[in-house]
């Protein structure tokens, strides 16, 4: 796992974390008492979980690279293999438990639509009255020990083996309560739901609001069967019934008529049933989602996540000043030949004006000497600031120094040359090739004819991975080396 994705996953577990503790209270602060309001708060505080990364583009750096002195010679003093020792990673472990985690919530989630298919398979038709029966296959099971609703397309409703023997009162409320998830499509909310489950089932977050999404979303049900039976006690008797059965389906990819964990509240919920005006209904609902929707702002602002760092290879001795300016990816800046070649020097200073996306518009210099301006703002009109830069005005200064730029080939001399990489130094080295008559022709000098293989690639002083760095790189270990090789890195 490189250091990126690594971050990033902390970072998005930290975002998840925080917004759910921040809007969990939220209902109960401001009086959210229907339930049916409270399951689409809590689904949509799961959407803004899952929405999170995609709120605001992700941070993003821009490491400026100077253009190295190119290699043209290289010589292998040795072919003694290399051992290379690399010490065990202990993010590598968390992410492959993290992924057996998943494996592991995937595997129980299919072998509940197993066991559900086997139920059906061993269960027998019930014939109901009232046409219950028109909008699912409503069938009887010793398997199950409380009603179970699943099936999109041709849902079934399994109902326990004591079912014919409930009082009328309580047949009623259970058909109408297994019919009502059948009409919201609850399983395929369930499914999606557990789903979730398996991809975050490290967070202790998600598992509460999950909890509350099923709880809310029984209790809306409870409430519409109580307006259509008008029998509260009965549907309360049939839940404590429920109750009093050895249920062991909890597991189940489906909704349940009962999970004993929220039997109090849903009782509760049902006996004392509180009204509130449809009118303050909304009104709450929409102002709790508002707020929830600015902790998501503040919280991907504070906490943004990030994306590879761009790579930006100037010309040697150029080096860019952003002026505290957040920048997406810009192009190189060159070092115009001429000026080289007469030693001009000199800081180009430029105002920039960007759009509404970060997009520079328009460019103009302000101070800086007339040899280099025009590779400043060849550069500057491609250059993409983040969004919360957009609609500005910026300024950036472009420092060129004549001594660090590249002389003409004929003239390069061997040595060593330092280069500023995002602040850092890097040093490398590199030594000219004998004049011939035919450049193409040249070969690799070495001491026997024996083909040479990269045996490991090294990358200090870069505050990057050495991932991040090996991965753009025209060639990696094991590849053979030739006489281009040093000349297809440097470029």
């Amino acid at each position: 796992m490189s250091e990126t994705v690594w971050n990033n996953l902390l970072t998005y577990t930290l975002q998840i974390g925080l917004l759910v503790g921040l809007a969990a209270w939220l209902p109960a602060a401001l009086r959210l008492r229907s339930p049916k309001a409270r399951l689409t708060f809590f689904q949509l505080l799961l959407a803004s979980c899952l929405l999170l990364p995609f709120i605001r583009p992700w941070r993003s750096e821009t490491l400026a690279l100077e253009a190295p002195t190119a290699f043209t010679h290289a010589e292998v003093v040795s072919s003694q293999p290399m051992t290379v020792r690399k010490s065990a990673d202990p993010r590598a472990l968390i992410f492959g438990i993290l992924a057996l985690g998943f494996a592991a919530r995937l595997s129980m989630l299919g072998v509940g639509m197993l066991r559900l298919r086997r139920y059906r398979r061993r269960s027998t038709p019930l014939d109901v009255s009232n046409g219950w029966d028109a909008e699912a296959d409503i069938r009887l099971s010793e398997d199950v020990a409380g009603p179970v609703t699943f099936g999109l397309i041709e849902p079934v409703i399994l109902l326990p083996a004591g079912f014919p023997d409930m009082t009328a009162e309580m047949r009623e409320a259970i058909l109408c309560h297994e019919t009502l998830h059948v009409r919201r499509y609850d399983w395929l909310f369930t499914v999606a739901e557990e789903l979730i489950r398996a991809a975050l089932w490290f967070h202790p977050a998600i598992w509460w609001l999950l909890g509350e999404i099923q709880l809310n979303r029984e209790q809306a049900v409870d409430h519409e069967v109580v307006g259509v039976t008008n029998a509260r006690v009965s549907y309360v008797d049939a839940l404590m019934a429920a109750a009093g059965a050895a249920f062991d389906a909890d597991l189940a990819p489906a909704p349940l008529f009962l999970r004993k964990r929220h039997l109090k509240q849903r009782v509760v919920s049902i006996l004392k049933e509180k009204q509130m005006s449809k009118k303050r209904t909304v009104s709450t609902l929409v102002a709790s989602l508002v707020m929830v929707a600015g902790a998501c702002w503040y919280l991907t602002g504070a906490f943004p996540l990030s994306a590879d760092p761009q790579l930006a290879s100037d010309a040697a001795g150029v080096s860019v000043d952003l002026m505290g300016a957040q920048l997406m990816h810009r192009a190189p800046v060159a070092y115009p030949r001429q000026a080289a070649a007469h030693n001009i020097s000199g800081t180009v200073v430029a105002q920039v004006k960007l759009d509404a996306d970060g997009n520079v518009s328009d460019a103009s210099v302000l101070s800086g000497p007339d040899e280099l301006r025009v590779s400043v703002l060849r550069s500057l009109l491609s250059w993409h600031f983040t969004k919360e830069e957009g609609n500005s005005t910026r300024q950036v200064a472009v420092k060129f120094t004549a001594s660090a730029a590249p002389v003409e080939s004929g003239a390069r001399a061997s040595g060593t040359t330092t280069n500023t990489v995002n602040g850092q130094t890097v040093t490398v080295t590199a030594s000219p090739l004998p004049r011939t008559t035919e450049p193409s022709n040249r070969k690799m000098s070495s001491p026997s004819s024996t083909p040479r293989v990269i045996k490991d690639i090294v990358v200090d002083g870069l505050n990057v991975s050495a991932d991040q760095v090996t991965s753009k790189l025209p060639v990696h270990v094991g590849d053979t080396f030739e006489a281009s090789t040093f000349a297809a890195v440097a470029e």
